[in-house]
């Protein structure tokens, strides 16, 4: 009772401005290939995003992102991999892990080949389970102006009128950088950062 008296006033309808997409690989799910839910509890650590999978790309959910995070080589749908790649632009970011080429499911290695050189892909150093990823990814999307808080156990949601929110799922104050400004976040709370 006494957390939603603190806090039943944030509790309004906003609209969040997601600029990132996880790309949730479908195809890899199914054939019990790794563990994405690992994976996505991973990326929410990055920044907040949302979750486009094949069914999503094919309908043009990707025209609503400026950035699209691979965790995978796949397999993916050939069609799919056409979408991602009419996507990609001088003002739209691809990141891959590296040493995961992307496939497609009939096995094609050379599917995604017309990405390399391409301005909008960043492949990004990965490590055996991605935990060099997480890392560098944080590095690029900070650099690109997404809010990354970069401090396990606190998210990060911004609205489209420029504020934000900060959760603190921790037992211990956080200090989070927003916007070049130092917020310290309690324990078990939300900051609102005008």
């Amino acid at each position: 009772v006494e957390k939603w008296r603190q806090y039943g006033g944030l509790m309004r309808i906003r609209s969040p401005k997601v600029e990132v997409a996880f790309w949730y690989p479908n195809r890899m799910v199914d054939l019990r290939r790794g563990d994405v839910w690992r994976l996505l509890r991973e990326m929410r650590e990055v920044c907040d995003y949302d979750i486009v999978d094949d069914v999503m790309i094919r309908d043009g959910a990707l025209d609503r992102y400026r950035i699209l995070v691979g965790v995978s080589g796949g397999p993916y749908e050939a069609d799919v991999l056409k979408r991602v790649e009419g996507w990609i632009r001088a003002d739209r970011v691809l990141f891959l892990p590296e040493g995961h080429a992307v496939v497609s499911v009939d096995g094609d290695a050379k599917a995604a080949d017309g990405w390399k050189g391409m301005k909008g892909v960043q492949v990004l150093p990965a490590g055996a389970k991605l935990d060099a990823y997480w890392p560098a990814l944080r590095e690029r999307l900070t650099a690109l102006s997404i809010l990354v808080t970069g401090t396990r156990g606190v998210y990060g949601t911004v609205f489209r009128d420029g504020s934000a929110l900060l959760l603190n799922m921790t037992d211990a104050p956080k200090a989070v950088t927003v916007k070049g400004k130092a917020v310290e976040v309690p324990p078990a709370a939300i900051v609102e950062v005008p």
